[in-house]
Formats: structure tokens, C-alpha cells, sequence
């Protein structure tokens, strides 16, 4: 069991999901909406 997960973790390691959350109604930072995307 141990030998099946440590073969599947490079697979899993390799994708990566980021999660940017941006809100425009700061009126003090520059262009919150470019940024996050």
C-alpha cells in the first residue's frame, strides 16, 4: 500500500492549482483586477 501511494506522489506533485482572489472596490491599490489575472 505504502509502495503504490510513493509511486503515484511525483504524478500528483506535479499539477498545481492556484486560487488569486482579487476585489476592485480597494480604492487604494492600483488595478486589483490585471493583477489577479
Amino acid at each position: 500500500m505504502f509502495a503504490a501511494f510513493f509511486a503515484c506522489a511525483p504524478a500528483q506533485a506535479e499539477k498545481r492549482v492556484a486560487l488569486v482572489i482579487g476585489n476592485s472596490a480597494y480604492k487604494s491599490a492600483p488595478a486589483p483586477l490585471m493583477r489577479a489575472q
